[in-house]
């Protein structure tokens, strides 16, 4: 399934807005002494457990693995490291919008009017951390998910729907002390906003 232009338009605008933000950081973190990473990084494999909040009043919970691939980042002069993001959502509450019953032509159009009661998502992204200080990590995501939900076709007909799409979005961490945990933020399109704790 393609999904609508509109929603494509969207997307590419959170993906620029990432890379605008994570360009303008080296500006900002390029005078600190690398080590950042090495102080307040989760270092191997790291595991995040995070609440959903998805578009059209969705909800749900969902895990990340998250795997370094170059664990010194791309270049010495600032505190990054390149990762493999994988993991999945899922999230419950119909969101379909009740109040579209096809008599507005073009009202209720887009992602999310043929979404029902639940969808799955499996995601998988590469994350570039930008480590700030000794208590906050950034970092800017791109990947792509697959979505297995409960939708209507256009007959209103109850089916499970396959949705493939392009994920963006940006995220941070705030690094507590030892043990090694940081709750994390993240926001991307089109699974939503994710709370939780990497470990």
């Amino acid at each position: 399934m393609v999904a609508p232009m509109a929603h494509i338009h969207r997307f590419s605008i959170v993906v620029l807005a990432s890379l605008v933000f994570a360009l303008s950081l080296p500006a900002t973190v390029s005078a600190q002494p690398r080590g950042n990473v090495a102080g307040n990084g989760i270092h191997g494999l790291r595991i995040e457990v995070h609440g959903t909040l998805g578009y059209y009043q969705a909800l749900g919970a969902g895990m990340r693995v998250e795997i370094p691939i170059l664990p010194r980042g791309f270049t010495d002069k600032l505190d990054d490291e390149f990762a493999l993001s994988v993991g999945g959502d899922f999230t419950a509450l119909r969101w379909r919008d009740r109040s579209f019953d096809g008599s507005r032509p073009g009202y209720g159009h887009g992602w999310g009017q043929w979404y029902g009661d639940w969808s799955v998502w499996s995601v998988a992204t590469a994350n570039w951390n930008l480590y700030i200080g000794d208590k906050i990590s950034v970092f800017p995501e791109v990947g792509l998910t697959v979505s297995i939900h409960d939708c209507w076709d256009r007959n209103g007909r109850d089916d499970v729907c396959v949705t493939a799409a392009p994920v963006g979005g940006v995220g941070f961490r705030y690094h507590f002390a030892p043990p090694r945990v940081a709750f994390v933020a993240r926001v991307n399109w089109p699974v939503g906003l994710q709370v939780g704790l990497t470990f």
